[in-house]
């Protein structure tokens, strides 16, 4: 690794330190997780698109969480009465999510919420700077994905 400027390597991980405890992820909405509404606007996003449900394997895929994990989330928005689930008449081993009305009300205002607070960010950059930063965002991104690829799992370099 060569040399750098160590106000450069703090400055940019207090910027990435300020992301990680930003407030606009963390915002509930009527007392869901964010990750609860994610699932719910991905459903949304689905139903617009054609597809009225989805499984918990495809939820686990285009979240990028486990399929325990979405099982969780369902649980608590089946409760909630924010979806339903169903089980496949040809297979019973899989079992369908479906938006309830109620959940896609709630879904089409996280998504509004979201496209308005990122429309503001393009707002107050600008296009060239919203693409140099979505740009520069992707490299990192990638970089991290792959120095996390790299180091196998449970073991640190730097530890004595």
């Amino acid at each position: 690794m060569s040399e750098h400027n160590e106000d450069h390597i703090q400055q940019l991980m207090d910027v990435f330190h300020q992301f990680a405890r930003a407030g606009w992820r963390k915002n509930t909405v009527l007392g869901l997780k964010a990750s609860e509404v994610r699932l719910l606007a991905c459903l949304k996003r689905r139903y617009d698109d054609g597809q009225l449900h989805m499984t918990v394997s495809e939820l686990s895929k285009k979240l990028q969480v486990t399929s325990p994990t979405v099982t969780q989330m369902a649980g608590n928005l089946l409760k909630t009465g924010y979806i339903k689930r169903s089980t496949d008449p040809n297979d019973r081993r899989i079992t369908a999510i479906t938006l309830t009305d109620k959940g896609h009300h709630l879904a089409e205002l996280a998504i509004k919420r979201y496209f308005h607070l990122f429309s503001g960010i393009v707002d107050k950059l600008g296009q060239d700077k919203t693409d140099q930063l979505t740009s520069l965002l992707l490299e990192v991104f990638e970089y991290l994905e792959a120095a996390s690829d790299a180091e196998p799992e449970g073991t640190n370099k730097y530890e004595a």
